[in-house]
């Protein structure tokens, strides 16, 4: 149902001019940060389900988003990058936190899919905080192999 509600979004947001996707850009936004991508956090399904509204979310976030032009671009996707993966959401060991990282990384592979080439200007803060997630997830695990090992 969400899905399709959101293949419904894409199909309306692709018949506006640019100049109408960026007077709905900030609202947009702001509807898919704080509530659309918010759907894994809120719902329990099964994983494949959460992929697939996730990607239908995308694809109705980037029916506006690729209207903008870059510069109007990057600011709205930081935004939502820095929702679901800067260090104010994530806490160390939380589930909460793990089901952000799990929706910004899967939101910010959609995106790259589709962007390909011009993606490049947010590659470095992704590589780093997926870094950042691995090894903060990874911390507890060698901890217990050193402990393991000692004995």
């Amino acid at each position: 149902m969400v899905g399709a509600l959101m293949e419904l979004l894409a199909e309306n947001v692709a018949s506006l001019d640019k100049t109408g996707a960026r007077a709905i850009s900030a609202d947009f936004i702001d509807f898919f940060a704080h509530k659309v991508f918010r759907f894994r956090e809120e719902k329990d399904l099964p994983e494949n389900e959460l992929d697939y509204v996730e990607a239908r979310a995308v694809m109705a976030f980037l029916a506006l988003a690729l209207k903008l032009s870059l510069d109007d671009f990057k600011p709205a996707f930081y935004k939502i990058f820095n929702l679901f993966l800067g260090a104010e959401s994530m806490t160390s060991g939380s589930t909460v936190a793990r089901v952000k990282a799990s929706t910004g990384f899967h939101v910010s592979r959609e995106v790259a899919k589709r962007l390909r080439g011009l993606f490049g200007f947010v590659c470095e803060s992704l590589v780093l905080k997926a870094t950042e997630v691995l090894v903060q997830y990874s911390e507890n695990d060698f901890k217990v192999t050193l402990k393991n090992n000692a004995n």
